[in-house]
């Protein structure tokens, strides 16, 4: 078990590692978009995440 996240404690490291996260996934093959039920331990809280994309960076080119 690795603790690489322990030391998220700001919006902006925490909006890096989602990031992150969700890059590695869907760059090996997993479908991220949708709803997931996530546990944060150790309050036993649940969280509702949805993924959704927003558009690929090849989607803006041209627009300028």
């Amino acid at each position: 078990m690795t603790h690489e996240f322990d030391d998220v404690v700001t919006e902006e490291e925490f909006q890096r590692a989602l990031s992150k996260l969700v890059s590695a996934a869907a760059a090996n093959g997993v479908d991220v978009e949708g709803g997931w039920t996530c546990e944060a331990n150790p309050t036993g809280e649940e969280w509702d995440v949805v993924i959704s994309v927003l558009g690929s960076s090849d989607s803006t080119k041209g627009t300028q």
